[in-house]
């Protein structure tokens, strides 16, 4: 078991504040660069150096009590370290870099915000700096895109996929290009969606009464439903919750707001699935 103390104290919150907030930290185990987004120490919250630390209230530092619990056990269950986490920092690890259009990079941070305890984390790197995600270098477009090399159109309002060829440069961040052949949507596509744009598509507690199928079972039988041993899988496989996917003309599941969908709803074609899964397998259908 290792025993890691703590260098600043929680009535310390400025100087740790002006040290690590809106700035790269280190975490060990490790090293891995992450960017600061807040800071919570004793009864303090920081989000930013401009405003005044936010003061907890009783229900915060409540809360703040159970993630510090958390994080304890965490820690000594899973890395066999003895701490007390009585600082805590708002952190997104570094995921990659971003190339900009003026030729500069910037680090790309995780959407993720997780919480880690100070006593774990470094404000300065403790190994040289990893140059796979270095930004202090340009972007030469001389270099990046020679002349008279070939290349593939990204921009997805022109010709997407196309292959081209650079012809001159225009510094700082543009480029001229010749196109050599031109993309168009594949025709199996088209027509795909001009055959499923007047589909029509039902609830899940309408397909039921119409089938007869209790709702959650209906709900099992058109995903993943797996039994051991052997590894059968005896669903349909038409939607996939957890990921949030759909089988284009069978199902959907329209999107409400950023990370929040509606209930599923089933075409059709899907209803016709189910209809003969129901009379290949009526014991399964009536679960």
């Amino acid at each position: 078991m290792v025993t890691v103390g703590d260098v600043y104290t929680p009535d310390q919150h400025s100087i740790i504040a002006q040290r690590f907030l809106k700035q790269s930290c280190w975490l060990w185990p490790y090293f891995r660069e992450a960017f600061v987004e807040g800071i919570v120490a004793g009864d303090h919250e920081y989000k930013d150096l401009e405003t005044e630390p936010h003061k907890l209230t009783g229900e915060e530092s409540r809360w703040l009590g159970k993630d510090a619990e958390w994080l304890q056990a965490k820690w000594k269950n899973n890395k066999a370290v003895e701490l007390t986490p009585s600082v805590l920092l708002s952190v997104r690890t570094i995921v990659g870099i971003r190339h900009e259009r003026d030729g500069k990079i910037s680090k790309r941070w995780s959407t993720k915000l997780d919480k880690y305890p100070l006593s774990l984390v470094l404000s300065d790197p403790p190994v040289p700096e990893d140059t796979r995600f270095s930004t202090t270098k340009i972007d030469d477009l001389t270099v990046k895109f020679p002349l008279h090399s070939s290349a593939i159109m990204i921009d997805p309002y022109k010709m997407f996929g196309a292959l081209c060829e650079i012809i001159e440069h225009n510094p700082p961040a543009n480029i001229k290009v010749l196109i050599k052949e031109r993309v168009f949507e594949p025709k199996f596509l088209k027509s795909f969606k001009e055959s499923n744009s007047c589909e029509k598509y039902f609830s899940l507690n309408f397909v039921a009464r119409k089938l007869e199928i209790v709702p959650r079972t209906l709900s099992k039988i058109t995903a993943s439903v797996k039994f051991e041993p052997g590894h059968h899988n005896f669903g349909l496989n038409i939607k996939f919750s957890g990921r949030n996917q759909q089988v284009l003309g069978y199902t959907r599941r329209r999107q409400m707001n950023e990370g929040v969908y509606g209930a599923w709803e089933y075409s059709e074609l899907a209803i016709e699935v189910l209809e003969q899964y129901k009379k290949s397998f009526p014991k399964f259908s009536l679960l």
